[in-house]
């Protein structure tokens, strides 16, 4: 799709909430091609992360397997960093205002 029509973001958003929207705010957080699994353990990690294949292979969406980061303990998220433990803004975003 062509990200600069100007009710392309939006469309895509609603593609990403039609496919995963059971699964949204759940274990999964959504914004545009941003695809982030939450989980407890590995298993149910791995069981999440194969659902999201599925359901991407099944609509014949691709991945940039370049842009792809597997089992990680934090994830920057817009502008915030997520962790187990935590929700904390992104010291780089703060710097970058603060001048």
């Amino acid at each position: 799709m062509p990200f600069g029509l100007c009710n392309a973001p939006r469309t895509f958003q609603c593609l990403m909430e039609c496919i995963f929207g059971d699964k949204h705010f759940e274990s999964l957080l959504l914004y545009l091609d941003y695809i982030v699994i939450s989980s407890s353990c590995f298993d149910t990690h791995l069981q999440r992360l194969e659902m999201v294949l599925e359901r991407l292979q099944q609509r014949n969406l691709k991945l940039k397997l370049s842009k792809c980061h597997f089992f990680q303990m934090e994830v920057r998220y817009l502008g915030h960093i997520i962790s187990a433990s935590e929700v904390a803004m992104d010291p780089e975003k703060i710097n970058a205002v603060a001048g």
